[in-house]
């Protein structure tokens, strides 16, 4: 590499702050965050398993045209980009991205009876012909299903929904900045900061556990082998409640 070229990527790694994110051996978000939090970083690579696990199980089922397998390809990649933001010292970004995880999953589940006819809803709205449902319009129309009703009498289920985008939402737009406290121990560059980790942490596995149970609710059928094969798994990432409800499915 010539000198010119060197000092060119060097003036990108400066101007990126790749180094504080990547590079830096006693500096870097990344290498901090590993050596600090090795154990949730782990329980993090179980979560990321199990949200193929089960999607690819759907993905098999259902076939590649069906709206939430086509959502999965979208979703894992915000699941990814999610970690990677929150090991790069990006945690408000990180968590905007489960939002998407979330969002984009319930629209998967809500185009699923709207999907097959050239003309239909989900064609319409993956050609931008169609707005996207509003949080609102899409709780409202799960929740006429009575596979979303069942589970709202059992478990509380919208409120659940509710609480947890509302949750979500908040950092969006840096709202309960003084709250949650992202910033702390921060300057003009990244940095760990570890009220940030474990606020994404928590929320990472809220959100996971939600989003295993609005799929098994909205899939028994098609995750009948998830539940027999593979259930030992998932089953200790979610909540004791969840776990229930879900057994509780398959009687």
């Amino acid at each position: 590499m010539d000198d010119e070229k060197e000092e060119k990527l060097k003036a990108l790694v400066f101007s990126f702050d790749l180094g504080f994110s990547d590079m830096y051996p006693n500096e870097s978000v990344r290498s901090i965050t590993i050596k600090n939090k090795f154990k949730e970083l782990e329980h993090i690579r179980q979560i990321k398993n199990g949200d193929s696990i089960v999607n690819f199980v759907l993905f098999m089922k259902l076939g590649e045209k069906h709206p939430s397998t086509q959502m999965w390809l979208e979703t894992e990649t915000d699941l990814s980009s999610s970690i990677y933001l929150m090991l790069g010292g990006y945690y408000r970004q990180a968590l905007m991205c489960l939002r998407t995880w979330l969002e984009l999953t319930l629209i998967g589940i809500y185009y699923n009876k709207y999907y097959k006819e050239k003309t239909s809803r989900y064609n319409q709205w993956k050609a931008n012909q169609r707005r996207s449902p509003t949080w609102k319009n899409l709780l409202d129309s799960l929740f006429t299903r009575l596979e979303f009703q069942n589970a709202n009498k059992s478990i509380n289920l919208r409120n659940k929904l509710e609480a947890l985008y509302t949750e979500l939402s908040a950092f969006v737009h840096n709202r309960g900045m003084s709250k949650y406290k992202l910033q702390n121990g921060r300057d003009n560059v990244p940095r760990y900061v570890e009220n940030a980790f474990d606020v994404y942490y928590e929320m990472l596995q809220k959100t996971f556990n939600m989003l295993v149970l609005i799929l098994f609710v909205s899939y028994q059928k098609e995750l009948t082998y998830t539940k027999q094969e593979e259930w030992g798994e998932i089953e200790n990432l979610l909540t004791e409640e969840t776990r229930q409800y879900i057994e509780s499915l398959y009687g």
